[in-house]
């Protein structure tokens, strides 16, 4: 269950991304009109205060303290503290993740403390600062985990998530080397 949770927590930063896109769709906005910068949608107050506030990495940082502090004081290991800790650990390590790989498009990811931006030299899709490279290094380590992941639990449960999530890291190695990116 605490894998489970450590995936959810993974990727729940990016869910304000999807509660974007979502959005645009119904509201009938391209994507050119929600990418553009600087007037597109995701550039606009709200939706970037919303966005870097999911990768915020003091609030993840305190929740996962909390829950590290609620697993060590309560003698059932097998309790909410240590839920907590796995959710909120993934989440701030996706965080820290992209803070090293979001350059013109980087999340404030010190809010509520400061709305200061660091721009990466590097990014997972921009060409301009390695992209090609990043996203083929972010593909194999995906996939790497997810073979790890298969081999390590031996559980449907586990292998089936593990697997769909991986697809499209296979997905992106494969259009690589075929020179489709």
């Amino acid at each position: 269950f605490q894998v489970m949770l450590g995936w959810a927590g993974g990727l729940f930063p990016d869910l304000s991304m999807l509660v974007l896109v979502v959005y645009a769709r119904f509201a009938g906005i391209s994507g050119a009109a929600l990418w553009v910068q600087p007037n597109g949608l995701y550039w606009q107050t709200g939706w970037q205060n919303y966005i870097s506030m999911s990768h915020s990495i003091p609030l993840w940082g305190a929740l996962a303290g909390i829950g590290f502090f609620v697993w060590q004081k309560v003698p059932d290991r097998a309790q909410p503290g240590l839920g907590l800790l796995m959710f909120c650990g993934a989440a701030l390590l996706h965080s820290v993740v992209d803070l090293a790989v979001h350059a013109s498009d980087a999340h404030m990811e010190f809010l509520p403390f400061t709305t200061w931006r660091f721009h990466s030299p590097v990014s997972y899709w921009e060409q301009a600062h390695y992209g090609q490279i990043v996203s083929v290094f972010e593909a194999i380590m995906g996939s790497s985990i997810v073979v790890f992941l298969f081999r390590r639990f031996k559980y449907l449960v586990v292998r089936i998530p593990a697997v769909l999530l991986g697809l499209p890291y296979v997905a992106s190695l494969f259009f690589h080397l075929h020179g489709k990116f």
